[in-house]
């Protein structure tokens, strides 16, 4: 989902994630905060949040009128100080449940299986 995109495209790619024709719908930081989609359970965030505002608003898309939800925030060894730090000022770092260090074939596998996503993402909008 991009600003790039139609907004006759836009859309269409957000009717389908509502309706669940789409599972996944990947934005960038500054497109998923005009979006405003009920039924969002899980949220990743593949680049750190800077500040605890940004957390808390990407992390906000999930339980909304009360439902659960569950984030993940994909944090890198270099990046991991800044942001235990950002999370135990604001006494969250007890939610931070499970702390997770793939091993490289996992991380090889994944990163081929992302490639070829976004090969075909390319052969779909080119």
């Amino acid at each position: 989902y991009s600003s790039d995109l139609p907004a006759a495209e836009r859309s269409h790619i957000l009717k389908g994630f509502r309706e669940g024709a789409i599972s996944v719908l990947v934005c960038s930081d500054l497109i998923a905060r005009g979006l405003d989609i009920d039924q969002v359970d899980t949220v990743i965030n593949y680049d750190v949040p800077t500040n605890m505002s940004q957390y808390t608003h990407r992390v906000g898309r999930t339980a909304r009128a009360g439902r659960h939800g569950k984030a993940y925030t994909l944090v890198t060894a270099p990046q991991m100080f800044h942001f235990k730090q950002m999370m135990q000022e604001h006494k969250h770092w007890h939610e931070c449940l499970t702390h997770l260090k793939p091993q490289q074939v996992v991380l090889d596998k994944l990163r081929l299986q992302y490639n070829q996503a976004l090969e075909t993402v390319g052969e779909i909008y080119t």
